[in-house]
């Protein structure tokens, strides 16, 4: 995909998390490794604008409530991302930010959709959020991402 000049790399992810109880955090935990594998390959094919998105089935390391359901290795996981050179835009944008994207069965809140840009871009981030009205009409049980870079156009160097 282009948009203002640039090849934008787009990597969309779902990390299953529903399969029989008695292989689903090895089936998860193979997913995992597999993406964290792969992840500076996919990187290294675009020089410019990368996006990873998705639901990834877990909270980012130093949630606000901590969640006993997710190991360490899952932890590792979202780290694993910042380790090839990505920053959490939601995180970037919003310190403190306590939104959600997904409402547990006690109807806790919980971030577990995430959108990482390449570190470069970290600062033309000019929104990023949740939009909870498909969730909140049954639509789906998450809520939309939404993602806004000012990237400069390639041919004039002028902000878009």
């Amino acid at each position: 995909m282009t948009a203002g000049g640039h090849t934008v790399g787009l990597l969309e992810l779902y990390v299953p998390s529903r399969s029989p109880q008695q292989h689903r955090n090895k089936n998860k935990r193979a997913f995992q490794n597999a993406v964290a594998t792969a992840l500076p390959g996919f990187l290294s094919q675009f020089g410019d604008v990368v996006i990873v998105v998705g639901d990834l089935n877990v909270v980012e390391p130093g949630h606000l409530q901590r969640l006993p359901v997710f190991g360490a290795w899952e932890y590792a996981f979202c780290r694993s991302f910042l380790v090839a050179g990505l920053t959490d835009a939601y995180r970037a944008r919003y310190p403190e930010g306590l939104d959600h994207s997904r409402l547990g069965r006690s109807g806790a809140g919980y971030r577990i959709d995430h959108i990482f840009v390449i570190r470069q871009h970290m600062i033309q981030i000019r929104g990023c959020g949740y939009v909870q009205v498909p969730r909140r009409q049954g639509l789906i049980d998450h809520a939309a991402m939404t993602l806004t870079l000012a990237v400069a156009l390639a041919a004039t160097g002028t902000l878009r």
